[in-house]
């Protein structure tokens, strides 16, 4: 009995010393799999690591060699749009010729298809906005999107500076959904409304470029944008002026007035279209318009005129076209089916000469010859008040004959010479001159 007790009791020992030594080897070995777990984290965060920084060195590899070669692609594309055409090529070079004097320059214009748009969004019950966007497990609010230039963006802030579109992290920020396979570069400013209505500005004003073959779907700019796990050496302060959701909601926050929190961006957006040179011409080449003499010119010469006004015996040519379109009068006269119309002749016998010349110049060139020019067409040995009076009867005859013909602005210029002419000599004349033209 006692000798059966002793084997019993080293069979249990032995059983007991049995377990022991396995559950200390299966310690050992959860203990090495846990450092072998580990290390394989680690070591794939470090490959997470490296692989991003290897991305983003390919990418500005790929941007800075489509810089190089996307002028002939774009190009391309907007001639298969009907947007460009590009230059022919002539089939024989020109001979260069001497230009013995030269004087010009050009001007390289970078600001084409330059856009630019202002957006404000406001937030009302902030207090409220992570409890909302807790119902919809969200992390961020958006506004509605807009368009400036080629781009089309939106407005989003995150209460806890979490995530945002694109995989990117931040507070406020500015938010772009390209809707075209076109590059966009943009600068971009953010301010706040405070308490007194004045806008503050939130972070520096800043440039950034979007490239559509980068692979990124959808980008956001701002001054605490950065990505999760890859924050730069300097990272910035997160929240709207480094404020955390709390304080900026808080009461002595001046930013957020009754619960309410107001933004605004500006955008300048560029398309990325090549820039574009535009000569600069000789200055003296482009000094003063030649419309007006040219005008004059072409109604003196009487070339491919085919209206004649008889006039004191006299013919005066001109043309139909520039007559309709200066005078209602004219064009019935000469399209209405009246005689005029067809004999292309039209007799005068209410004005001078002289008088009817003036009226054709101005419906030709739209200017009044001044009153000294008028002057000058007077003997130098006539009086002064001669002189004067010969003047004013002269506008008074081209006020009758814009009245005539309807010539609305020569008419309101003849008045004003006239009003400014007024004196107990010639008060009489003019008075009654209005009195019949009323």
């Amino acid at each position: 009995m006692a000798d059966r007790d002793v084997t019993a009791l080293r069979a249990e020992i032995e059983a007991a010393r049995q377990v022991r030594t396995s559950e200390q080897a299966q310690a050992r070995v959860q203990e090495r799999d846990a450092e072998l777990t580990q290390a394989e984290v680690t070591q794939a965060e470090e490959r997470q690591r490296l692989r991003g920084e290897a991305l983003q060195r390919a990418n500005a590899v790929i941007r800075a060699s489509r810089a190089r070669g996307n002028v002939p692609a774009r190009l391309r594309e907007d001639v298969d749009a009907d947007r460009a055409e590009r230059p022919s090529r002539p089939a024989h070079p020109r001979q260069t010729q001497f230009v013995p004097d030269y004087r010009g320059g050009c001007t390289l214009h970078c600001g084409r298809q330059l856009a630019r748009g202002e957006y404000i969004w406001s937030i009302r019950g902030m207090s409220w906005l992570k409890d909302a966007l807790w119902a919809e497990s969200r992390t961020f609010a958006s506004s509605d999107f807009f368009s400036v230039g080629y781009g089309k963006f939106a407005v989003v802030y995150s209460p806890e500076a979490g995530a945002l579109p694109g995989g990117q992290c931040g507070s406020l920020a500015i938010h772009h959904r390209p809707d075209t396979a076109r590059q966009i570069s943009l600068q971009y400013s953010i301010y706040i409304k405070a308490h007194d209505g004045s806008w503050v500005q939130w972070g520096p004003t800043s440039r950034n470029r979007y490239d559509p073959q980068s692979g990124w779907p959808e980008v956001v700019f701002g001054p605490d944008v950065h990505w999760e796990g890859f924050r730069p050496e300097s990272p910035p302060t997160l929240g709207i002026f480094g404020l955390s959701h709390e304080e900026l909601i808080s009461p002595e926050s001046e930013f957020v007035v009754g619960d309410e929190l107001t933004m605004k961006c500006v955008l300048d957006v560029r398309s990325g279209q090549p820039p574009v040179t535009i000569p600069r011409y000789p200055t003296g080449e482009l000094q003063g318009t030649s419309m007006s003499s040219d005008m004059q010119a072409f109604l003196e010469s009487g070339n491919f005129s085919d209206v004649q006004f008889v006039v004191q015996d006299e013919v005066i040519n001109a043309h139909s076209q520039v007559l309709c379109a200066r005078s209602e009068v004219f064009r019935l006269q000469l399209t209405a089916g009246m005689q005029e119309s067809v004999t292309k002749t039209i007799k005068i016998d209410d004005c001078a000469a002289n008088t009817f010349r003036l009226l054709l110049k101005f419906l030709y060139t739209d200017s009044l010859t001044a009153p000294e020019d008028l002057a000058a067409e007077v003997a130098p040995n006539d009086e002064d008040a001669a002189t004067e009076r010969w003047v004013v009867s002269q506008y008074q005859g081209l006020l009758a004959v814009a009245h005539k013909y309807q010539v609305t602005r020569l008419q309101r210029l003849c008045e004003a010479y006239l009003i400014a002419q007024f004196s107990p000599k010639s008060v009489c004349g003019i008075a009654a001159q209005a009195l019949l033209l009323q």
